[in-house]
């Protein structure tokens, strides 16, 4: 026994192709809505995705000039260690020569370093 495909009659006035609206039979104002509900989904998606760039790259400017401020911090923090260790070596230097009954003498010029001057020789 044959089947016979049934054809449907399409459904008079301003529809629009079913498989568009997801299976359903829409009027065209319908569609139109549909249409526009998506379009403006889109361009919602579109802009979270910009806005979510803009905050990313936001947040690694911020991240990097935090990084130069806590690398200049710490370059500081050296400078100053250093200053320091020479300070107390040359302040030991200084000591230490006058307790051995050198004369010192400290130099303005150049890199501010202290010399010892020997007594002349007699």
């Amino acid at each position: 026994m044959l089947v016979r495909p049934v054809a449907r009659s399409r459904p008079k006035g301003d529809f629009v192709d079913a498989a568009a609206s997801g299976g359903k039979l829409l009027i065209y104002e319908e569609m139109e809505a549909v249409v526009k509900s998506k379009a403006a989904a889109a361009e919602a998606k579109v802009k979270a995705k910009r806005e979510a760039a803009e905050t990313r790259a936001v947040k690694k400017v911020e991240a990097a000039a935090l990084k130069t401020a806590r690398q200049a911090a710490a370059a500081v923090a050296r400078l100053r260690r250093r200053e320091e260790t020479q300070r107390k070596k040359r302040q030991s230097l200084i000591q230490r020569g006058r307790e051995k009954g050198l004369q010192v003498t400290t130099y303005t010029s150049g890199a501010d370093t202290p010399g010892i001057s020997l007594p002349p020789l007699s």
